[in-house]
Parts: structure tokens; sequence; C-alpha cells
């Protein structure tokens, strides 16, 4: 039997914290010198990765005592 809560609805400001974490990125790979190429892909990449787990509702929040029973059958 399966006893999982509903999901939470999408996070509405999942992009806008993609971008922001996209932002963050580059300006911080930026500052340490690195070529404006470099710059523009780890920017890409941060957005890319904080859009798919917050944008999307990628991330599943669980409840932390959860054990899985799956593997007992008594």
């Amino acid at each position: 039997m399966d006893h999982h809560a509903p999901t939470e609805p999408l996070l509405a400001s999942g992009w806008a914290i993609a971008l922001i974490a996209g932002a963050i990125a580059a300006g911080l790979t930026a500052v340490i010198g690195a070529s404006l190429p470099a710059v523009v892909v780890l920017g890409v990449v941060a957005f890319g990765v904080f859009g798919v787990l917050l944008g999307k509702g990628g991330v599943e929040l669980t409840d932390g005592d959860h054990v899985d029973h799956s593997g007992d059958h008594h």
C-alpha cells in the first residue's frame, strides 16, 4: 500500500529563482576572471539545473519520517 501525500503544486517562482541562480553563477565566474564563453556556459547550466528542479517541479518534497517498507512483506 502506498501512503504518499499529494504532491505540492509547482513552485510559481521557480523560473525566477533559476534565472537569479544562473546570473549569480555567471557573475561569480566573471569575478574570478574566467573567459566569456565559460561565464555564459556556467550561467546557462546553472539556470538549466535550477529551472528543471524548481520551475518544472522536479523536486519531490517528502516527509522526513517516511520509511520505505516495500521489501517488508509480513
